[in-house]
């Protein structure tokens, strides 16, 4: 049987690897994103840019037979989308390979990958908390059902219909706390996409990317993360020569809101 290291070196063997481990980084990736959960993926093929109309309450009419039908003249602008560079390099100490150990190799990549798809979900939840659509809580420092209520009609009164609920878990378990305490079940916490139950309508999402303190609302149309390049490796045509001198794992996207008051924010 052939060492780590011989297979490596081998011709036939090298791309196996490679796509091995490519299909790997896809699914550590599609598993622990979070933020693709409350968005529109818009893919860029051509061009380093994307322009996308700003979005708004705009107008229809009735229309007489025969009539003409009037122009929108709603007038919202529009949001110049650049995707950037989110990445990481990571290498494999040749002992590794030498010792025929896969598994290192392949959990070398799935923490690059995790590191890479947190940082993406922190520039989405980023912009997101950057509304300045803002609502007070019922109680300073405390984070109840009616505040749910609260979050769920300052975007819903905009012509949005709120669908996600997003906190950091400090304070989702406050909330979960005040369910218990007026006799509802706790979340059943069985997702691995961070989608944890439903509360007063909306999909409750935990998330770390989100700062203690700050819950936010929101209708998902109004939210974009346009992808120009999806996550792949890079540097790694020879495994054994290419680990041990350090492999990048890239993606291009950038997040955007196409209107503020699709999202509302309160600060406990």
């Amino acid at each position: 049987m052939k060492s780590m290291k011989e297979l490596f070196s081998t011709q036939d063997a090298a791309p196996i690897i490679k796509e091995i481990i490519d299909a790997n980084v896809f699914k550590v990736a599609t598993r622990e994103r979070v933020g693709r959960q409350i968005l529109r993926l818009i893919n860029l093929s051509e061009g380093s840019s994307i322009k996308i109309p700003k979005m708004g309450k705009g107008k229809a009419y009735v229309i007489p037979e025969l009539g003409e039908i009037p122009l929108d003249v709603s007038t919202f602008g529009d949001v110049v989308i650049t995707p950037y560079k989110i990445g990481k390099a990571f290498a494999v100490p040749s002992e590794a390979i030498e010792d025929s150990a896969f598994d290192v190799i392949k959990l070398k990549a799935d923490m690059a990958t995790e590191d890479v798809v947190a940082k993406e979900d922190d520039e989405i939840f980023r912009v997101i908390s950057n509304t300045t659509n803002t609502v007070s809580p019922k109680t300073v420092g405390e984070f109840v059902q009616e505040d749910v209520i609260t979050l769920r009609n300052a975007v819903n009164k905009n012509n949005y219909k709120a669908k996600f609920l997003v906190g950091h878990p400090d304070d989702i378990a406050k909330l979960e706390k005040d369910l218990i305490s007026k006799g509802y079940k706790a979340f059943d916490r069985l997702d691995e996409d961070g989608i944890i139950g439903n509360v007063s309508g909306l999909r409750v999402l935990e998330t770390t990317a989100v700062e203690a303190g700050s819950v936010i609302a929101l209708d998902s149309r109004a939210v974009v993360l346009v992808e120009r390049r999806p996550l792949k490796l890079k540097n790694f045509e020879d495994p054994l020569r290419d680990l041990a001198g350090g492999v990048t794992l890239t993606e291009r996207v950038a997040p955007a809101v196409l209107d503020d008051n699709a999202i509302a924010k309160m600060i406990l």
